[in-house]
């Protein structure tokens, strides 16, 4: 279960410029963290090959972004931009921490889901926002002589 509030975000039905995977990522950012993105618009007639949107406008929403080979896996609250069913990045998916994401593909509604090793093929890049702290589950460390003496006593 993710320490995220989510959910007000889920259940949506898909309307482009208005509750889409970017309105869902403003959402979760406000929500969250209490940062505003703007909210640009995305015209109805937007094609993702030749209006690059995504890579067009993060820098300005305040976002860094980040390679996948080196970043992977995503932080909790990292966007994975993806690329579904084109060659231009048009897909942004949250990811939650503990294996799940969050997003709105075109046609459903908004929600979360186990994320498959698939959505690592479909993504570009990340994008890291700089106020968000890294809320990664530290897993504690014992020494491995320390294991052996409790074993011993």
């Amino acid at each position: 279960m993710s320490r995220f509030e989510t959910r007000a975000l889920e259940g949506k039905p898909f309307q482009l410029g208005d509750q889409d995977c970017f309105e869902l990522v403003r959402g979760f950012y406000k929500i969250n963290f209490s940062i505003n993105i703007p909210d640009f618009s995305r015209p109805n007639d937007w094609e993702p090959e030749k209006d690059n949107l995504i890579d067009n406008l993060y820098g300005s929403a305040g976002f860094e972004k980040l390679d996948v080979d080196e970043f992977w896996p995503p932080r909790p609250a990292d966007i994975m931009v993806c690329t579904v069913g084109g060659s231009v990045p048009n897909h942004l998916v949250i990811f939650l921490g503990g294996n799940e994401i969050l997003h709105h593909k075109i046609g459903m509604l908004s929600g979360r889901e186990m994320m498959r090793p698939a959505w690592k093929r479909y993504t570009s890049y990340l994008l890291r926002h700089p106020q968000v702290p890294d809320l990664t589950e530290k897993k504690p460390v014992m020494d491995l002589m320390e294991v052996y003496r409790e074993k011993l006593v």
